[in-house]
């Protein structure tokens, strides 16, 4: 709470208010922080349900712009949604052909996990080692690019990998590494 304090102080001095003049009482600033809160939650929420009425629809470009938007806010709340659809590609990218697509709008729920990053990182790797789907393999292989970088994403899963406890898990986590190297050859990163 006390960032979101220094934060609404901060935000003050920007648009001009003088910082010398008594600001507002904290009980002010923190009723002014709750409402800024609940707004953000409401909106994760409304941003959220658009797109999971709009992912499998014939026009389905109302679930990108949503999931974009969520990634855009980095909305942590949003991650267990987003692994669900990790593989999501709109029906306009998949018709299109040979046509490339920025990952923004061929990968949606990718892209945003990737803005999301440290929040999304368990899941996203618990989706991978829990799937036989190559294709979700790679869209988390491409997430965890997106999010971490290929150096950083491939320590972080050299770190997780030693506190697997069944073979089967390391194999994955093995598989993951390999997926992000290989995807870097394979994507456009736009």
């Amino acid at each position: 709470m006390n960032t979101a304090i220094i934060l609404v102080l901060f935000m003050r001095i920007a648009v001009g208010a003088d910082p010398v003049e008594p600001v507002l009482p904290a009980a002010a600033i923190e009723a002014e922080v709750s409402a800024a809160e609940q707004s953000r939650a409401t909106e994760i929420a409304r941003l959220t349900q658009a797109a999971d009425t709009s992912i499998g629809a014939q026009h389905d470009v109302a679930a990108v712009v949503a999931v974009r938007q969520l990634g855009l806010m980095r909305a942590a709340e949003a991650v267990p949604f987003l692994v669900k659809h990790i593989n999501f590609s709109p029906a306009y990218v998949r018709n299109s052909g040979k046509r490339p697509y920025p990952i923004t709008e061929s990968l949606p729920c990718v892209f945003a996990l990737g803005q999301i990053g440290h929040p999304a990182f368990d899941a996203v790797v618990k989706k991978a080692c829990e799937t036989d789907d190559d294709h979700t393999v790679i869209c988390a292989a491409i997430t965890l690019r997106v999010g971490f970088g290929a150096d950083d994403a491939i320590t972080l899963l050299r770190a997780r990998k030693v506190a697997c406890k069944t073979d089967r898990e390391k194999s994955r986590i093995d598989q993951l590494i390999t997926k992000i190297d290989e995807t870097y050859r394979q994507v456009n990163f736009r």
